[in-house]
């Protein structure tokens, strides 16, 4: 009986384990939130557009959020502006102005002849203005005297403002076909920097560069040039 017990007891301590059983491989692993826009400052970036961080030690940094969700508002003359675009087009452009900021005033005649320059290439074109206390009828005067050859949207609840993060006017904001933003600065480089002596004659034009980048598929050389002029009141 006694050797009986041994030879189980020896067997048993003989016996190969069974293989520790492995944690279940996840499909892919975590994502950080990524997106086409890019923006290397938070002035250039609100709050509401960027994308949340994971705390911890190593956690990756904050990301820019993902494209834009679709944009829609109605423009002064009752037609609507709608990105991405049901229509083949190349780009969407959105200048923001003021009717009482002199800067983007004394840029009208340039946006007019960007606009004409650019919307037969396959560029869709919208003004801006990011006034929360501006009367439509005041909107559309003013967009009639600067002679702006393209819709005027008054964005009374700042929502284009943020969505495509932009705080100054006069600012462009350049978007692909899919949404993303693809440039967002100033037009030229006539006012080099804030309070700095205005040049005669700009020696860069930004916002042509980037639709003349867009329009050939390619990544603007310089994105994100500050634009200088009135702050928008969020």
């Amino acid at each position: 009986m006694r050797a009986v017990v041994l030879i189980a007891v020896l067997g048993v301590l003989g016996a190969e384990p069974n293989p520790p059983t492995p944690f279940p491989k996840k499909e892919g692993g975590a994502r950080q939130k990524t997106g086409g826009d890019g923006a290397p400052t938070a002035r250039h970036t609100p709050p509401s557009f960027l994308g949340k961080g994971v705390g911890g030690l190593g956690s990756p940094p904050l990301a820019p959020a993902p494209r834009p969700a679709p944009l829609r508002a109605t423009a002064l003359d009752g037609s609507a502006l709608v990105w991405p675009s049901e229509k083949p087009q190349k780009a969407l452009c959105l200048v923001f102005v003021g009717t009482d900021c002199p800067l983007a005033n004394g840029y009208a005649p340039e946006i007019a002849r960007i606009v004409k320059h650019y919307e037969s290439k396959g560029v869709t074109f919208a003004v801006v203005y990011p006034l929360p206390d501006a009367k439509p009828d005041a909107v559309r005067t003013h967009a009639k005297e600067y002679a702006f050859p393209c819709p005027a949207v008054l964005d009374a609840n700042l929502k284009l403002a943020t969505r495509v993060g932009a705080t100054t006017t006069p600012e462009a904001v350049v978007l692909s076909p899919t949404g993303d933003v693809l440039y967002r600065g100033r037009i030229d480089d006539r006012y080099p920097k804030a309070g700095g002596k205005r040049r005669e004659n700009p020696t860069t034009f930004d916002l042509r560069d980037a639709l003349d980048a867009a329009l050939t598929g390619k990544p603007a050389a310089k994105p994100w040039p500050p634009a200088v002029g009135c702050p928008i009141d969020f």
